[in-house]
């Protein structure tokens, strides 16, 4: 069984309380060609363990127990890579910038290619700053201020995915694009 059908047979597994087999979802991916091709393209470069293991942090940390999108799963990896980066190479300068992962994914999967890399970067920083303190409030938010710039950006990362924040990235991005944010 292909990467793509692994990932989505753990989701039927996880989300609909039943065991698919290999040909159940040979069948699904069939008939959701266009939704099974998304797929397989967003987690091509992502070794499969850590997909599962984010879509099972997913699972686990979900109120609502509703399937994961790939926006939500790519952010959730992107948001990992962030978190495991070392100390020392975000004092060399260098840090992990999940504007430069969505930009390069979409160029990768031609998609909203009207929007240059600062519109990413505005986009972010309006879920960021000014959705996420909405959400959990302004002194938690405020706690999560530190010193440490990539610690912080990676807690933030973490709470505004929990909180469903990135799932309308493109529509936000969109309006950023027309000026409206």
């Amino acid at each position: 069984m292909e990467k793509a059908q692994e990932i989505i047979k753990h989701i039927f597994e996880l989300y609909d309380n039943n065991e698919p087999t290999n040909e159940d979802i040979e069948i699904w991916c069939g008939k959701n060609y266009e939704r099974y091709l998304a797929w397989k393209d967003a987690f091509e470069a992502y070794d499969t363990t850590d997909v599962l293991k984010a879509i099972d942090e997913y699972w686990r940390y979900s109120s609502n127990k509703t399937k994961p999108t790939v926006a939500k799963l790519l952010t959730m990896l992107n948001t990992n890579k962030a978190e495991k980066q070392s100390r020392s190479e975000v004092e060399k300068g260098r840090y992990f910038s999940i504007e430069e992962e969505l930009y390069h994914r979409d160029i990768e999967l031609k998609r909203n290619t009207n929007c240059f890399f600062p519109l990413y970067r505005r986009a972010v920083e309006y879920i960021l700053e000014r959705l996420l303190p909405s959400v959990v409030g302004m002194d938690e938010f405020k706690r999560l201020e530190s010193d440490d710039y990539a610690l912080s950006r990676g807690r933030k990362y973490r709470l505004a995915l929990e909180n469903g924040l990135f799932d309308k990235f493109d529509d936000i991005l969109q309006q950023v694009a027309r000026g409206e944010i």
